[in-house]
């Protein structure tokens, strides 16, 4: 067993270090929310299982700025959720997305999801059910899991 000083050395060790990690953690949210700055179009979508329409893919569009994303192309959508707040866990595998509704019918409303790079294009795949959380761990939707996964390219300035 360790003298009560190596352990209380030990201890201010592992705190400081958690400290300092805490920014490292906060540059690599910025530098995923940067990279995700933009306006988006969605390339290809699915929902429990089945291809989105041809008029989701479209019309849907994906205007993302510092922490928000506005839903702009699809009035159903728009109502129900047009303003959302995001927040990212890059350290994570996959990594994790939530998107908080802040304005529409479903405000209060978290979506859990996960996100990845491919390439220029970024691919989410989100649970969309009210009430329950359950974030999906993989990229993938089938009958019923209440899933919506995209893949979306950003727009030529």
């Amino acid at each position: 067993m360790l003298p009560v000083r190596a352990r209380l050395l030990s201890l201010l060790v592992l705190l400081l270090c958690s400290f300092g990690a805490m920014p490292a953690q906060e540059d690599a949210v910025k530098k995923e929310l940067a990279k995700m700055e933009g306006v988006w179009r969605v390339v290809r979508g699915e929902e429990d299982g089945k291809p989105s329409s041809d008029y989701l893919i479209e019309h849907l569009q994906w205007d993302i700025k510092g922490d928000q994303l506005l839903f702009k192309g699809i009035k159903p959508l728009t109502d129900r959720a047009s303003k959302l707040t995001i927040k990212l866990d890059p350290s994570t595998t996959p990594r994790c997305i939530d998107l908080k509704i802040e304005a529409g019918s479903l405000k209060g409303s978290v979506l859990e999801g996960v996100y990845e790079w491919k390439g220029n294009q970024l691919r989410l795949c989100l649970y969309v059910a009210s009430g329950d959380r359950q974030r999906p761990l993989e990229f993938e939707t089938r009958p019923g899991s209440n899933r919506v996964l995209f893949l979306l390219k950003r727009e030529k300035p």
